[in-house]
């Protein structure tokens, strides 16, 4: 099936999504009652107690997806996957969720209210403890969420369990980094190795434990590049916990320089609700940008299906998606779609390489290789 790259292609996916419903149970008792325990819980059961709620009680909702129409192809596909899925063993979100084919064609054919396939990450990457990409996840997907799906129920009790688990994580963390203040530089240490311990792809508590153990180096007069010979594997757990984290300690080079630039115009997004819309497409342009194309796409995808027009601002929000896609290896989808897919894509290209080189950032680094 082709269609024209106008408002037709999304009518025509509007009208494939209604069908799609998925309407497995949640019993409400049931997560009332785990509510209780995983309240009474350490951080760190608290950490495997997510785990417990993806495998006992949100994946199989999810999987119920397999017996949809047959006609709905992704999502059945999806559902199957779900089934199949070893959950005692490791799990490759990415290539279960943004690099596969099926969930993507899953996100078009389901209702746009619906949050499964948002659900579906969600829940894997509770799987895997990753719980910092679960809540940007359902930050993403919550403001288009309706109300009467069993996975709009889902994305609520994530929210209701994360919200309970922030409130003893953030407290710790604060702890250390009031001890930081002060200059009790090891027992901050002592707070976020007792934190990793627990909740150990905790970006933000890796940061903070690099920073205070530079802070120590360079009170003792280590060179600046001593002091920052442990940032390597420290961005490393950063970004394998959050790719989106706002806040980096050290960026050399033109590309680090723009990436850490974009990160921290993350801090500015979402301050006025009126502006929700357009700080959403700058979220996913950010997210683009610093390669996370799975984010970037799933954004695209909503604000062309949720947005109004205006709100759209003249953006070819179904190219900006297909391109998110094609960089991520799924390039089937835009066969769905007439139009001259790599003429546009080439000028997205060229609009982001124009983009990063009339930055600031970027022309103060092209200016000091040239004095040197």
């Amino acid at each position: 099936m082709t269609m024209s790259l106008s408002r037709l292609s999304l009518v025509f996916l509007a009208m494939l999504g209604v069908g799609v419903r998925v309407q497995a149970q949640v019993p409400e008792a049931r997560f009332k009652a785990f509510q209780v325990r995983f309240a009474g819980a350490s951080m760190g059961e608290q950490v495997g107690l997510f785990r417990e709620w993806a495998k006992d009680q949100a994946i199989p909702v999810l999987a119920e997806a397999s017996h949809a129409d047959p006609k709905f192809e992704g999502v059945v596909k999806l559902g199957k996957t779900l089934s199949s899925l070893d959950l005692k063993g490791p799990i490759d979100v990415a290539a279960l969720t943004e690099r596969n084919s099926d969930f993507w064609r899953a996100t078009l054919e389901m209702n746009p209210g619906i949050p499964f396939t948002p659900m579906v990450r969600i829940a894997l990457h509770c799987m895997t403890g990753e719980l910092d990409q679960a809540r940007r996840i359902a930050d993403i997907a919550s403001p288009f969420a309706a109300k009467e799906s069993a996975q709009s129920r889902l994305l609520g009790e994530f929210r209701e369990l994360h919200a309970e688990f922030s409130k003893g994580f953030e407290a710790r963390v604060d702890t250390g980094i009031a001890l930081h203040d002060k200059g009790d530089f090891a027992g901050a240490i002592k707070v976020y190795e007792g934190v990793l311990r627990e909740f150990p792809k905790s970006a933000w508590t890796n940061y903070e434990l690099f920073h205070t153990r530079r802070t120590i180096l360079l009170s003792k007069k280590e060179t600046a590049d001593g002091a920052h010979a442990s940032w390597p594997a420290a961005r490393k757990a950063i970004l394998a916990a959050d790719p989106l984290y706002p806040t980096l300690a050290l960026a050399s080079g033109k590309d680090e320089m723009y990436d850490l630039i974009r990160r921290m115009k993350i801090h500015t997004i979402f301050k006025d609700k009126s502006k929700h819309a357009s700080d959403m497409l700058e979220y996913a342009d950010i997210a683009r940008d610093l390669g996370q194309d799975g984010y970037a796409a799933m954004i695209y995808w909503y604000g062309l299906a949720r947005f109004r027009p205006a709100d759209q601002a003249g953006r070819e929000l179904l190219e900006d998606f297909l391109y998110s896609l094609e960089r991520l290896g799924v390039k089937d989808i835009k066969e769905n779609f007439k139009g001259d897919h790599a003429a546009v894509f080439a000028k997205i290209d060229s609009k982001r390489r124009r983009e990063k080189d009339e930055s600031p950032v970027s022309k103060k680094a092209a200016d000091s290789i040239k004095d040197q």
